[in-house]
């Protein structure tokens, strides 16, 4: 309108409100406890402090100074309180309060709680019906070659083999520890495995997902608009292949006391790939020289001896254990900048790491291998030394730098 009239002046956007974020989940009483403050840079705060009453009866519990954030994360300027200290079971709620010129600005959370059963009780809950949320099928995809699974991602409407194994090995062990867990886990781990099981190949091969045309979606696509045909797209990694036979392993070694057929099917799946797989390697050793798929394999024979209690499972992960250990890193300042000293070289060259942002998910029995093995071997095996002074290295050297 300005420009019509021919008023043409400057236009100055308001500052976007400043934001005081928390745990919304809450907190458990001995955690340690944070909230952040964070204004528009162009912003000018003076004296930030806060103030944490309990609900209902209003009192104030703590009050303390917001501390300046040197270097922001975000394109604003932060502050965090520390409110460690709050460790009652109850309901709260955080005030903020600062200087702006003349005036006193002030902002107000809303409720949170600091409880011991805070995962059984809000985290758990919220994860499961993230997973409800997330299934390929639900509002979507009726026509899917494979129906089931989860969706990838925004933009990635798929459902990958990469990802489900971890998930049902995720959802495996929280019934493991909570054995009276909720039916919307049980529920779900029999979803994910049902999948799981229809992608498997004859053979043993494990198809890599079910995908759209181009392989990804459009970002600004929903999962229910996306009307284009999908395909099983039936290539093999053994990358996949060995999370496939370590999770389904774990599944289906809890999947014995809720329903024991499904069980069953899920183990024979899991040993269908894991005897595919030995043939590969018995035919040809070179296919497990890269650490990742090491590691694995050895992850995949512990989850099977766990499921199982046969020894040839865990003699072969001895085996390879031994050679991935070789592979360690063990002296410190070797590597310029580099805080890697007891992680494992990529290869037996020696030469690289390897994308470490990764090595949680695609490679995490580069770790979780030598972990389970070291739980399963006596200490009078002479291999159980060795694994430990590797797990040692690994923590003090990499884990916790």
């Amino acid at each position: 309108q300005a420009y019509a009239s021919g008023r043409i002046q400057k236009i100055t956007p308001p500052l976007p409100e400043p934001v005081l974020a928390f745990s919304q989940a809450g907190y458990l009483p001995s955690q340690r406890k944070k909230a952040v403050l964070a204004f528009d840079p162009a912003a000018s705060p003076r004296d930030p402090r806060f103030t944490i009453r309990r609900f209902p009866e209003d009192h104030v519990v703590l009050q303390g100074k917001f501390e300046p954030v040197p270097k922001s994360f975000w394109e604003s300027r932060e502050w965090t309180a520390d409110f460690s200290g709050v460790c009652e079971p109850g309901s709260y709620w955080i005030e903020a309060s600062w200087r702006e010129g003349k005036e006193t600005k002030k902002l107000r959370s809303s409720m949170f709680e600091i409880d011991p059963l805070l995962y059984r009780l809000r985290l758990i809950p919220s994860q499961l019906s993230f997973f409800h949320e997330l299934r390929c099928g639900r509002r979507c995809h009726a026509d899917s070659p494979v129906p089931g699974g989860y969706h990838d991602a925004t933009g990635d409407w798929s459902a990958r083999m990469w990802s489900m194994p971890h998930v049902a090995y995720g959802l495996a062990r929280y019934l493991e520890v909570d054995p009276d867990g909720s039916d919307d886990a049980r529920e779900e781990l029999a979803y994910a495995v049902d999948w799981c099981l229809k992608m498997q190949g004859d053979n043993g091969e494990v198809w890599a997902g079910v995908v759209p045309p181009k392989e990804t979606s459009d970002i600004q696509v929903r999962p229910w608009e996306e009307k284009a045909g999908r395909t099983v797209q039936k290539t093999d990694s053994l990358g996949s292949r060995l999370s496939y036979v370590a999770g389904l392993a774990r599944a289906a070694k809890v999947l014995k006391t809720i329903d024991a057929p499904l069980g069953q099917k899920t183990l024979a799946a899991a040993v269908k790939s894991w005897v595919f797989t030995q043939k590969e390697i018995q035919q040809d050793p070179a296919k497990l020289g890269d650490t990742g798929d090491m590691g694995n394999w050895i992850w995949a024979n512990m989850q099977l001896f766990g499921a199982t209690d046969d020894s040839p499972y865990l003699e072969e992960a001895k085996i390879w254990a031994t050679r991935q250990i070789e592979r360690q890193h063990r002296k410190p300042g070797d590597v310029q900048d580099a805080a890697v000293c007891g992680d494992f070289f990529d290869s037996e060259k020696m030469e690289q790491f390897g994308r470490h942002q990764y090595k949680t998910f695609h490679q995490i029995g580069i770790y979780a291998g030598l972990i389970d093995l070291h739980a399963a071997l006596p200490p009078s095996d002479p291999l159980w030394w060795p694994v430990h002074a590797a797990l040692e290295r690994l923590v003090h050297g990499y884990f916790q730098p």
